[in-house]
């Protein structure tokens, strides 16, 4: 009787000593990514921004006024006039009723720039009209001469004159430098060909010159080239607008 106590307790406490289930192992932490021996990639350089345009000027510069008792731009607008040498410019400072101040030459003489940028183009002659720019002051590279004035021509180049060689009285016919229709923009074109007078001498001109561009031209190209020039600068003196470009 006492064996079987003793068994059924047994197997009482092997029922109840069984063991939980074991937990599962904890999962291995993940390596950290290898490190890459390249450099880390620069950032890309800022853009450098572009110039802004500067609008032609439009009112005298104090300064230069006190400077050369002339209307005349300010020097960051010669400047940029003078580096630029755009003819589309030039028919806006020349316009009619433009504040700057005309002068006219006293005799023929050669172009060149003291202001060290591109040469002005050909010889400037007798009663050529140009703009006052800024006055230098006696001395430097005019031997012997006294003050020289920068100027501003028909053509959009800027030229450099001993003072003697410029006198503000208006001749009865003032000459003008030549406008190239080759280097008047699209716009300033337009303009021009909406004159009715004008579009007949581009059309004269497109006719004599057909298919010349450079070198030898004839006798007849040469006049109608010079005709629609002459044409474009009277249009501008009675009123004609040329659209303002956009210089940088």
């Amino acid at each position: 009787m006492r064996r079987t106590v003793l068994t059924i307790s047994t197997s009482l406490a092997l029922g109840c000593g069984a063991s939980p289930s074991a937990a599962p192992p904890s999962a291995a932490p993940a390596p950290p990514p290898p490190a890459s021996s390249a450099a880390p990639a620069a950032p890309p350089a800022p853009k450098e921004p572009a110039p802004a345009a500067l609008g032609l000027p439009t009112e005298c510069d104090a300064a230069g006024k006190s400077a050369t008792g002339a209307c005349v731009p300010s020097e960051a607008h010669v400047a940029l006039l003078c580096r630029v040498a755009s003819a589309d410019a030039a028919l806006v400072m020349f316009a009619k009723g433009s504040p700057w101040t005309r002068a006219f030459l006293t005799r023929d003489t050669e172009a060149w720039n003291a202001g060290g940028g591109s040469t002005s183009r050909g010889k400037l002659v007798f009663d050529e009209e140009v703009l006052l720019l800024r006055k230098h002051a006696g001395g430097g590279m005019i031997v012997g001469q006294g003050a020289s004035f920068d100027v501003l021509r028909w053509d959009g180049s800027c030229a450099s004159l001993a003072q003697e060689e410029l006198t503000e009285k208006r001749p009865p016919r003032a000459k003008a430098g030549p406008v190239s229709w080759r280097e008047l923009g699209q716009k300033t074109r337009d303009a021009v060909l909406a004159d009715a007078k004008l579009s007949a001498l581009y059309d004269k001109r497109r006719k004599e010159c057909r298919g010349v561009t450079s070198g030898d031209v004839t006798a007849a190209c040469v006049k109608a080239d010079a005709a629609l020039s002459s044409g474009i600068v009277d249009a501008v003196r009675a009123g004609l607008a040329a659209p303002a470009p956009e210089l940088r």
